[in-house]
Order: structure tokens, then C-alpha cells, then sequence
């Protein structure tokens, strides 16, 4: 993941993402390697994403009123899922870019929303070309 400019993380450019000054989100609370895992069980469904952004919120995400609001509506009867899966990708970019150990990415597998090593990545996807070099710099 990284970052697209120095001062500009992947999570607030997905969306044009600006945080609210009034808002004070939670200290970010980094992973480490011993939290490699699952963190999020494919048996919540489509409510899974929801799952997601509430650990990245729990994490110092700063989340917006209106994004806020379209997760809660999502727990409801009669909603859709589009704008919450934009809200996901935004909460899966910043737990990647602030959260993840270096060398460990977040990320979706068989419904699962995992937290593992590159390399786990890599034997997974079976895809070895992108494991060269690791994705994340120390700042």
C-alpha cells in the first residue's frame, strides 16, 4: 500500500477524504506480528465489512459523520451495501497503511479479512512477482 505523496496516506485519497477537524478520533493503536490472523470471521456475511470499519475505527480511524451514518443504516433492514464498500476500502487502506507491522498487509481471503505476512500473501495469490520488495517504507 504506502502512501501516494509524503503527506498524503492511500486511506484519505481513496474517496477525496478530508478529516473533520471537529472530529478526535482515536489514538492509533498500531499491530504487530503476533496479531497475524484472522481478525474479521467470513460467517458475519455481508456484515463483514461493517466488521472491519469498526475495528479500524477501534483502531484511530477517523471516521466521518456521514460515513458513520451510512454504516449504522447498513445494520438495518432495507439498505445496500455501495456506499459501505467504499467506506471498507477507505477502513482497509488506513489499517494497511497505519495499523499493519512492516511486512504484514491486511486484506480478504475465502471471506475471511486476515491480517498476514507478505509472504503468506504471496503463496496464497500465488502471485510472487509483487513479494520482490516489501510494499510498506519506515517513516
Amino acid at each position: 500500500m504506502g502512501k501516494h505523496s509524503a503527506d498524503v496516506p492511500v486511506w484519505s485519497a481513496v474517496r477525496g477524504y478530508v478529516p473533520d477537524p471537529d472530529l478526535e478520533p482515536l489514538p492509533v493503536r498500531p499491530a504487530t506480528a503476533e496479531d497475524a490472523g484472522c481478525w474479521v470471521d467470513g460467517v458475519s456475511g455481508f456484515y463483514a465489512t461493517v466488521r472491519m470499519v469498526e475495528l479500524a475505527v477501534d483502531r484511530g480511524w477517523p471516521i466521518t459523520p456521514a460515513d458513520r451514518a451510512a454504516v449504522d443504516a447498513y445494520k438495518g433492514p432495507g439498505t445496500t451495501g455501495l456506499d459501505v464498500a467504499e467506506i471498507g476500502q477507505d477502513a482497509e487502506n488506513f489499517l494497511n497503511d497505519r495499523i499493519a507491522p512492516l511486512g504484514y498487509e491486511f486484506g480478504w481471503s475465502d471471506g475471511d479479512f486476515m491480517l498476514q505476512s507478505e509472504s503468506w500473501w504471496c503463496e496464497v495469490s500465488g502471485d510472487r512477482c509483487w513479494c520482490v520488495e516489501p510494499h510498506k517504507t519506515v517513516a
